[in-house]
C-alpha cells in the first residue's frame, strides 16, 4: 500500500470509527476525562517469584461478564531494550487437559487482537462495546494472543524504533523469552501440549518461533511441550508463492494470460534486484504494487475477502476502536499505552524478512515428527491453495515426492455428515486443508468449518485418521 493510499485507508478507518461513536486513540489520553493506571507490567513480579499476586493482578474483570475468565498485561522480554509484548491469555472453559494454543497475526504490523476479536476469540466487536461470539476456539483450546513484534498493537520498546526487530532471529527471541517467562507465571502449564500457530505473514513468526524453541528443547535448555504448529493463509515463501499468485486471478477472470505472464516476469525482476543487492525499498508497503496486479480497492478490499467482498477497513475500525476504548484498555492493564495497527511502522523493518523464505524451518519441524497444520480458504485471493502448493513443492523435505503424488480428499461435515466442508490432504504429519467457502480470514468466514479442523488436528493430526 503505498503511502497516499495508506492515508486515505487510514481516513476512511477514522470515518468508520466515528460511525460506529467509537472515540478514536487522540481522544483517549486526556487526564480531564479519565484517570488510566500505569501499564501493568508482570515481569518484575515474576522475577521476584510473585506469582500469584501476577496472576491476580493480570485478571480481566469484565463487570458485564462476557469475557470469560482470562489474564492480561506485559512481560519484558529484552531489559536493555525495554521490549514488552503485550498478551491476553484466555484458559479453556472445557477443563484442565485442553492444549496451550498460541496465535500470532501477521500483517506485518496486524495485533493478535485482530484475530481475536475477528476470527477465533471469545468476543467480538459490537457497536461500541463486544458480545459474545458464539464459536470460539476457547472452548476446547486455552488460547494466547500475543502481539508480534515490538511495535504492534500494545506491544512496545522503551527504545522506541531502536527496539524493534528487523529478522526472523530478532523476533523469535523475543518470543522465545516471552513464552519462558509465561510458564513461570502459569507453571501448570507444562504439563500440556503447547501448539503455535496463526495466519497469512506470521507463518514466518510461527516458523522462526517454533523452530527456535525446537533447537531450545534438542539443547536441553527447554522442558516445553512443543507438540506442533499451525499456519492459515500462510506467507513463508514469498519468492515461490508470488509466482505462483496470479494462477487463481487467472482462473478466476480477474486478470487475462497476458497479465499473469508480465505480473511473473516482474516477480522475477523483484528477485533478481534482491539478490544482486539492488533492492531499494524502504518497507513492505511499497513491495506490494510489484507483488500485485489489481491495486487500491480490488486488492485490499477484495483479496482479504475474496468471495463475499466484505471491506477490511470495516473490520480493522471496530477492532481499532474497541481496543482503544476506555473501558477496554483498564481492563486489559494497558493504561495510556500507543494502540500501534495501521499505522505501525514495523513493515519499514523488516523488508529483508519479508523478502526470505522460512521453508528449511519448516522442513527441520516434518523431519522431527511435529504435527503440522496448513490451511486455506479456496476463496482467498491474498494466499491461494495454489500459492501454498508451490511452496510446499519447492521446499526440500524427505517426503517431497510423496506430496508431489498426493491427492486431495473430500471433507464431508455438517450434521447429516452431507455438507462439503473442504478437500484436504494428509503427508506424514503434514495435514493441508482447503476450506470451502473462506477467503484470507478463513475463521471469519467459517467459523464452523474452521473451529472443527483445529479439533480434528488435535486430536488425530488431521481431517481422515
Amino acid at each position: 500500500m503505498s503511502s497516499q493510499a495508506k492515508k486515505m485507508f487510514r481516513r476512511q478507518l477514522l470515518s468508520y470509527v466515528a460511525l460506529l461513536m467509537i472515540p478514536p486513540a487522540s481522544a483517549l489520553t486526556h487526564p480531564e476525562q479519565i484517570t488510566l493506571a500505569p501499564p501493568l507490567m508482570l515481569s518484575p513480579l515474576i522475577c521476584k517469584g510473585q506469582i500469584q499476586l501476577a496472576q491476580e493482578q493480570s485478571l480481566v474483570k469484565d463487570e458485564k461478564h462476557l469475557i470469560p475468565h482470562s489474564h492480561a498485561g506485559f512481560i519484558t522480554v529484552d531489559e536493555k531494550l525495554g521490549n514488552h509484548l503485550f498478551f491476553w491469555f484466555f484458559p479453556s472453559t472445557s477443563g484442565p487437559e485442553s492444549p496451550l494454543v498460541v496465535w500470532l497475526n501477521g500483517g506485518p504490523g496486524n495485533p493478535s487482537s485482530l484475530g481475536l476479536l475477528n476470527e477465533n476469540g471469545p468476543i467480538r466487536p459490537l457497536n461500541d462495546s463486544y458480545a459474545s461470539r458464539i464459536i470460539s476456539w476457547t472452548q476446547t483450546m486455552s488460547m494466547l494472543y500475543i502481539d508480534n513484534p515490538v511495535g504492534v498493537g500494545y506491544s512496545y520498546s522503551d527504545s522506541g524504533v531502536s527496539g524493534y526487530r528487523k529478522d526472523q532471529d530478532g523476533y523469535s527471541k523475543d518470543l522465545y523469552e516471552f513464552i519462558e517467562q509465561f510458564y513461570l507465571l502459569f507453571p501448570e502449564y507444562l504439563n500440556r501440549d503447547l501448539y503455535i500457530g496463526g495466519k497469512s505473514y506470521a507463518g514466518n513468526y510461527v516458523l522462526a518461533f517454533a523452530h527456535r524453541l525446537h533447537l531450545e528443547i534438542k539443547a536441553g535448555r527447554s522442558i516445553i511441550r512443543l507438540a506442533g504448529i499451525y499456519i492459515g493463509g500462510p506467507s513463508f515463501d514469498l519468492h515461490n508463492q508470488a509466482l505462483a499468485s496470479t494462477d487463481y486471478w487467472l482462473a478466476t477472470g480477474a486478470i487475462s494470460k497476458k497479465q499473469a505472464t508480465e505480473q511473473k516476469r516482474r516477480v522475477v525482476e523483484l528477485f533478481e534486484e534482491f539478490k544482486q543487492n539492488q533492492f531499494n525499498f524502504r518497507s513492505t508497503d511499497e513491495l506490494y504494487p510489484r507483488l500485485i496486479v489489481h491495486k487500491g480497492r480490488v486488492f485490499y478490499n477484495f483479496a482479504n475477502n475474496y468471495y463475499s467482498g466484505e471491506p477490511q477497513v470495516q473490520t480493522f475500525a471496530e477492532v481499532e476502536g474497541l481496543m482503544n476504548s476506555i473501558p477496554m484498555r483498564n481492563l486489559v492493564h494497558v493504561g495510556d499505552r500507543e494502540y500501534l495497527f495501521i499505522d505501525s511502522p514495523v513493515g519499514s523493518y523488516l523488508v529483508q524478512d519479508f523478502m526470505s523464505s522460512s521453508t528449511s524451518k519448516l522442513a527441520t519441524l516434518l523431519e522431527e515428527k511435529y504435527k503440522v497444520l496448513i490451511y486455506t480458504g479456496d476463496l482467498d485471493a491474498l494466499i491461494s491453495p495454489a500459492m501454498v502448493d508451490a511452496a510446499l513443492l519447492s521446499m526440500k523435505w524427505s517426503r517431497r515426492q510423496e506430496y508431489q503424488d498426493s491427492k486431495r480428499s473430500v471433507w464431508w461435515g455438517g450434521n447429516g455428515n452431507d455438507e462439503l466442508f473442504g478437500f484436504y490432504s494428509r503427508v506424514g504429519n503434514l495435514c493441508q486443508v482447503v476450506i470451502k467457502g473462506a477467503g484470507h480470514s478463513a475463521g471469519h468466514d467459517q467459523p464452523g468449518r474452521v473451529f472443527e479442523m483445529m479439533n480434528l488436528f488435535l486430536q488425530q493430526g488431521c481431517i481422515g485418521v
